[in-house]
């Protein structure tokens, strides 16, 4: 474990400067097929309980598929979450999508996809973000390992 924590730190610090950029970046470029209208529909049915788990996570993964920066997201994502490249984007999508059910994430934290960040506060939000991901993914494949279910 002694290892695993610096390189864990290290990866985070890749992610946050990954995607920094693209809250700081003009809306335009910000949005990089994060929709608004999509983020608020997936996050009410998913709290609501309207949206299967499976349809959100897919729609999750090919939003972030479809974007200029899919092939680097997926390799910070595959070493932050310890998940084969491949697999990266699913995995993170999963790990969303059971933060949000368990309400671990805000919808006003989920849009911060959609605009600038204009001050640190946002990039807390962020950081909390990147937490939920991390320990939705981990305490999953953890009841995994165990041969628990997940929901």
């Amino acid at each position: 474990m002694g290892s695993s924590v610096p390189r864990r730190l290290a990866t985070a610090a890749m992610l946050c400067a990954l995607v920094a950029p693209l809250w700081a970046a003009p809306p335009a470029a910000a949005q990089r097929g994060y929709d608004e209208a999509e983020i608020r529909a997936l996050f009410d049915g998913l709290r609501n309980g309207t949206m299967p788990s499976g349809l959100a996570g897919e729609e999750c993964r090919r939003g972030m598929a479809a974007t200029e920066d899919a092939e680097q997201l997926a390799q910070v994502f595959s070493a932050y979450l310890d998940v084969p490249e491949e697999a990266a984007l699913g995995a993170t999508c999963q790990a969303l999508v059971r933060a949000i059910k368990a309400g671990d994430v805000s919808l006003d934290t989920l849009l911060l996809f959609t605009q600038p960040v204009t001050d640190s506060g946002e990039l807390f939000e962020a950081g909390r973000l990147l937490r939920a991901i991390f320990f939705a993914h981990r305490l999953t494949t953890s009841a995994s390992a165990e041969g628990e279910t997940q929901p």
